[in-house]
């Protein structure tokens, strides 16, 4: 009998086609193909797989956020990029004892520091790009709107921005909070 593993190792190329396939066009493909007819959570399940395969997982692109971070702060002079993770012990990479703490409270401002086993909190980003077109082109109103993330990370997006001279949006920050 088919699992999921199976299905997803013979779908995964029409998954890489069409990132949207939905469930009922995978059973039909399998139907057609194998002469197979299979519950939909075994289906439901290799679709998972395959997305983790092609998109790659939640907790291991959390993990690329300060590398992510470090690259604005080079690339943009004058942004501001914070992020914060729930272990608040850091470990110092740049010391020349490996294993020395560096004792900055729930967060790895610092280049190169990193905490162990990581958890992401929170995430402040505004491009200096940004901060230069609202302050030369926008009104002095800020809005702020937030919306509630859904899936397996919780957390609240929070946007921050302002209006131009034809009343659109114009962005000034994003946070992504607990």
């Amino acid at each position: 009998m088919a699992n999921s593993r199976w299905v997803s190792k013979k779908l995964l190329p029409d998954m890489v086609a069409n990132r949207n396939l939905d469930v009922a066009t995978m059973k039909k493909y399998l139907m057609q193909r194998y002469y197979l007819q299979l519950k939909p959570h075994v289906v439901r399940r290799a679709r998972v797989l395959m997305l983790e395969v092609v998109e790659g997982r939640h907790d291991t692109s959390y993990l690329k956020l300060v590398s992510y971070i470090e690259m604005i702060r080079v690339t943009n002079p004058g942004s501001h990029a914070y992020i914060s993770w729930d272990k608040p012990s850091v470990i110092d990479h740049n010391a020349s004892d490996p294993n020395a703490l560096n004792n900055q409270p729930q967060n790895s401002n610092v280049p190169g520091n990193q905490p162990e086993n990581p958890k992401f909190k929170r995430l402040f980003i505004s491009f200096k790009g940004c901060i230069d077109g609202f302050k030369r082109g926008c009104r002095p109103l800020i809005g702020v709107d937030g919306c509630h993330l859904r899936g397996p990370y919780k957390g609240v997006l929070l946007t921050a921005h302002g209006l131009d001279a034809e009343n659109h949006c114009f962005p000034l920050a994003f946070a992504v909070v607990e």
